[in-house]
């Protein structure tokens, strides 16, 4: 029988998204084994940098550490904080063909960083190398961002099968389910709904669940969950982008809308759906100037 997780509680307040949960339990996780600790104060930098504390992350770790992992998670947090991509993309691939290429830290914070560049055939290269559950969640979100849903479909029942009860499992499935659309909508509420009420809400699992609602045309319900993650924290970029998309739904004026999209604007300048919205809007405006009388 495999020895209990003492970071099983921190894992999984970050994967749901509850950021200062996790790094509020690792402050009671000082008794744990060296090993443990790298892996313990990793996830709590990824909590720092779930919160945008970029310059925390980047002050802790300390130059010419010999630490991959922690080399990995300073890069990302350099990457996230505007550091250059290509630089970021050349250091990975490096990294990646050296003896170090089967660190599940720098596979995970690979993957993520090609995931974020648009990069999915490298970004699920990483995740597939990777031996956890975690890795395998982030495959499944790569899947669908392909519009693969039958692929994520057959890794999410392999990760049934290896633990059906895990997060990972719970939320990649989920997700899945969300992509589905229809009455699969309905069965993915009720995951996120028990995963808030294991680990407490989150912008994370009540986005997802608004996403579910969506797809059952639900939208009242789906805004009442978003104005919720707003009031749980008004940075998370994606509960803007879903609330736009409810607002127009609802039909509701102009007004809260750019509302909605001057608070993105101000949290995430160079989100990617805002930038598609402001080339979309461009070229409405330009097409619409030649037919100006």
């Amino acid at each position: 029988m495999s020895e209990p997780d003492e970071l099983f509680t921190l894992k999984n307040q970050f994967w749901v998204g509850n950021y200062r949960n996790a790094i509020q339990e690792a402050t009671v996780l000082s008794h744990v084994s060296e090993a443990t600790k790298l892996d313990r104060d990793i996830y709590v930098y990824r909590a720092q940098l779930g919160l945008r504390n970029y310059a925390a992350v980047l002050s802790a770790i300390p130059d010419g550490t010999s630490s991959i992992s922690l080399n990995a998670i300073k890069l990302y947090a350099t990457y996230l904080n505007g550091g250059d991509a290509e630089i970021t993309l050349l250091t990975l691939r490096e990294w990646l063909g050296s003896n170090s290429s089967e660190n599940p830290h720098l596979l995970l914070v690979a993957g993520l960083i090609f995931m974020q560049e648009h990069k999915y055939t490298d970004a699920l290269s990483a995740f597939l190398k990777g031996k956890t559950l975690e890795h395998t969640m982030y495959a499944v979100l790569i899947y669908l961002k392909m519009d693969r849903v039958d692929v994520a479909e057959k890794t999410v029942a392999d990760m049934k099968r290896i633990d059906e009860d895990a997060t990972c499992t719970q939320l990649a499935l989920s997700w899945t389910l969300v992509a589905k659309g229809g009455s699969s909508c309905d069965e993915a509420t009720l995951h996120f709904q028990e995963l808030g009420d294991r680990f407490g809400t989150s912008p994370l699992l009540l986005n997802g669940s608004a996403a579910a609602f969506m797809g059952l045309l639900n939208f009242a319900e789906a805004d009442r969950l978003l104005t919720e993650a707003v009031a749980k924290d008004p940075s998370f970029e994606d509960t803007y982008i879903n609330l736009i998309a409810v607002a127009q739904h609802l039909k509701k004026d102009q007004a809260t809308i750019q509302q909605y999209l001057a608070q993105l604007q101000l949290i995430a300048p160079a989100n990617p759906w805002l930038e598609a919205y402001s080339r979309l809007n461009s070229g409405f405006d330009r097409l619409a100037a030649t037919y100006a009388i």
